[in-house]
């Protein structure tokens, strides 16, 4: 059997799929075969990072660590007293895709709201994201478009709301987002016409291979069985410094890392795409 760990977290990106329970939904992140280079060094204090080129071991929580450049690691956090008060920090939250808390500059903070009225103190083009399960300021382009009709959608799809896990962050009266493209759930390759069911339960046209050992990989190709899953962590592509959490060249590597042909950031979230 795959070796596969559950976490019961909201999460936007690759190698996921949900097992249900009576009382909750969990996520199962699969080990896949991934090129060495794409394969994050795992890590558990900051002396296994190479310190001397700035890495640090970065703490995603149930997702693991990592060694990132040291800019790239958060603090998690409950209060402000855990943060650098005096440098102008705070614990609150920042990152969209997620509910969880850390130490940031004061000005990067998501602030609740009900109406665009309570935004404009943040600046001109802050919005009331009314799509998030839990309403805050963002900025225009990092809020998920609602949508009746693809006629909505400025050259996008309407995507209706369905029972995956990607909805979990969205307002329960929005009933369809603006997306390139909607991902169609399946159980068997029998519900994906000309594609095939994936370990996450979506279809696609390939799909990463799960693995136990580097053995079962393209080792000639420089693959690895990978176990770390610290990219599937809302958290790994958000910056302190620049508040994004998807960046246009990350988000294309990793797509391409688990066999799509391409990728781009879409209301902060990695879209992988392949060649029409």
């Amino acid at each position: 059997m795959k070796n596969v760990t559950c976490l019961s977290m909201i999460v936007l990106f690759l190698g996921l799929t949900s097992c249900k329970s009576d009382s909750k939904s969990t996520f199962i992140l699969f080990d896949t075969c991934v090129r060495a280079s794409s394969c994050p060094v795992t890590c558990e204090v900051d002396t296994d990072c190479r310190t001397a080129d700035g890495e640090k071991c970065c703490d995603y929580g149930a997702f693991g660590k990592s060694c990132r450049e040291s800019d790239q690691c958060v603090s998690f956090c409950t209060s402000d007293s855990q943060c650098d008060i005096n440098g102008g920090e705070k614990c609150c939250r920042v990152n969209p895709a997620s509910s969880e808390m850390v130490c940031a500059d004061a000005e990067q903070c998501l602030y609740p709201c009900s109406d665009n009225s309570n935004c404009t103190a943040i600046g001109d083009d802050a919005v009331c994201c009314l799509a998030l399960k839990q309403a805050v300021c963002t900025r225009v382009g990092t809020c998920p478009k609602i949508c009746s009709t693809s006629n909505d959608c400025d050259g996008q799809i309407c995507c209706p709301r369905d029972d995956s896990e990607s909805w979990s962050y969205i307002n329960s009266s929005v009933n369809g987002i603006c997306q390139s493209s909607c991902p169609r759930q399946c159980e068997t390759s029998n519900d994906c016409p000309g594609q095939i069911c994936c370990p996450d339960g979506i279809c696609a046209s390939s799909c990463a291979k799960v693995c136990d050992t580097d053995a079962e990989c393209d080792i000639s190709d420089g693959e690895v069985c990978c176990k770390n899953h610290t990219k599937s962590s809302p958290w790994y592509n958000w910056s302190p410094s620049s508040g994004a959490s998807c960046y246009e060249s990350s988000c294309n590597n990793n797509c391409q890392d688990y066999g799509y042909d391409y990728g781009y950031c879409y209301s902060s979230e990695c879209v992988c795409e392949y060649y029409k």
